[in-house]
């Protein structure tokens, strides 16, 4: 009967993915933050869609309670082999063609690399062209 419910729930948002996730578990946010080590009120305000920009970090530790294939969308599934995907990227086109591709510094590029900073999502949907074309 639960399984029945959850499939029902919306998944547009990270949001919804999240509170679906949780659900189909059946932890509360709570036990969720204790079993991720995420605060209670990190939990609360991803659910209530207040953060939109998840790092990494963050959806290593949700995913390592909840289920990926819910929870993560093509650009956090992007985001979890960000430095493998990126690699990719630069033995395809070369550094300075991903530069003027991504509109951005060869720079920006091997920080994503090494994953000093995260991949934004305005360059993932750049990315995610070069693969429709």
């Amino acid at each position: 009967m639960n399984e029945l419910f959850n499939s029902d729930l919306p998944t547009n948002t990270f949001a919804e993915r999240l509170k679906k996730a949780r659900a189909m578990v059946g932890v509360s946010q709570e036990s969720l933050a204790k079993l991720s080590g995420l605060s209670r009120s990190t939990i609360n305000e991803l659910e209530a869609g207040y953060r939109d920009n998840i790092t990494r970090e963050t959806l290593l530790k949700l995913i390592s309670v909840l289920e990926k294939d819910i929870i993560c969308d093509d650009y956090l599934s992007y985001i979890l082999n960000q430095e493998k995907n990126i690699d990719l990227l630069i033995t395809t086109y070369g550094i300075e063609k991903l530069s003027a591709i991504l509109k951005c510094h060869h720079s920006s590029i091997y920080r994503w690399k090494v994953f000093k900073y995260q991949l934004p999502k305005d360059k993932y949907i750049l990315i995610k062209k070069l693969y429709q074309d």
